[in-house]
């Protein structure tokens, strides 16, 4: 694909978690959903009709992501890892857990992120092996943090592994022993997690607005808080966040007043605890891939 200007409708902040997220800014100039936007020489055109199948919870073209990436764009590759991980159905986990033996640390670091959002504990073992394969100690921390924030409900033994003395060794036992105790507890390692927890679209909300109104901390740090929080909500449900920035700043009064009008919603009755969704359509079950050696 040879035409990769990124076209007036997404320029202005769509894939963005402080901009426009899943949105536009504008109406797109053809049909996204029309053949002719999947056959585009245009990467961001394709990347744009993925998106809008997968709102009416047409996942099938998912498959076409995996093509854009090595396009030599990073906010292209950025925003193909991104809606992976967000529709994470069994192929973009699939082609996930293959670019997490690429040569690119960046390539890697961005499908342990993604990876984390589908959030299984059968994902945690190719996550460390790659953890393993990575050289720069930024990219380590990167990777134990997305670790940390998929498994621990506060910042616990595996987020304060960063920065540290910790060894490869240590590091390992920590994460697997933590995967082990929630494996245990829930009788499966095929269940979403996030934050420790079985993923659950409505305690998501709950604990976005508890931040919101109870935490001392400032619009600037959660401003950094709510950037995954709002990709997580907005991919899950299909609502427009796009009111939680303004020129870059986090804007609390907005999000409280969205999450409190999602959570007393009819709407948001229909999401069940252990189920991932995308703009509110049920993404189907995955099945654990066999696994391979280091």
């Amino acid at each position: 694909m040879s035409n990769q200007t990124m076209p007036a409708f997404l320029a202005q902040g769509t894939f963005l978690s402080d901009g426009l997220g899943y949105f536009y800014s504008e109406p797109p100039p053809l049909d996204l959903l029309g053949p002719q936007a999947l056959a585009s020489s245009n990467p961001w055109i394709v990347l744009a009709a993925v998106l809008e199948h997968a709102k009416i919870g047409e996942f099938a073209p998912i498959s076409r992501l995996v093509q854009l990436i090595p396009a030599g764009d990073p906010l292209l590759s950025g925003a193909c890892f991104q809606l992976l991980g967000d529709v994470g159905t069994q192929e973009a986990v699939h082609q996930l857990l293959l670019l997490l033996g690429h040569d690119s640390s960046v390539y890697v670091v961005n499908a342990c992120q993604a990876l984390h959002h589908v959030g299984h504990l059968w994902l945690i073992p190719p996550m460390l092996q790659a953890w393993d394969r990575l050289e720069h100690p930024d990219d380590r921390d990167l990777v134990t943090l997305v670790l940390s924030e998929m498994l621990e409900e506060q910042r616990g033994p595996i987020g304060d592994a960063r920065h540290s003395e910790c060894s490869p060794e240590e590091l390992h036992q920590r994460v697997l022993a933590r995967a082990e105790e929630l494996q245990a507890r829930l009788g499966t390692d095929n269940v979403p997690i996030w934050g420790g927890k079985v993923f659950s679209v409505v305690r998501l909300a709950h604990e976005m607005l508890s931040l919101l109104l109870s935490s001392q901390k400032t619009p600037f740090a959660l401003y950094a808080m709510f950037l995954d929080l709002r990709e997580k909500f907005e991919a899950s449900t299909g609502i427009n966040c796009s009111s939680f920035y303004k020129n870059k700043l986090f804007q609390p009064l907005a999000a409280t007043a969205l999450l409190e009008e999602f959570l007393e919603s009819v709407d948001s009755k229909k999401y069940r605890e252990g189920t991932r969704y995308f703009f509110g359509h049920p993404i189907p079950p995955l099945r654990p891939e066999p696994r391979t050696g280091a």
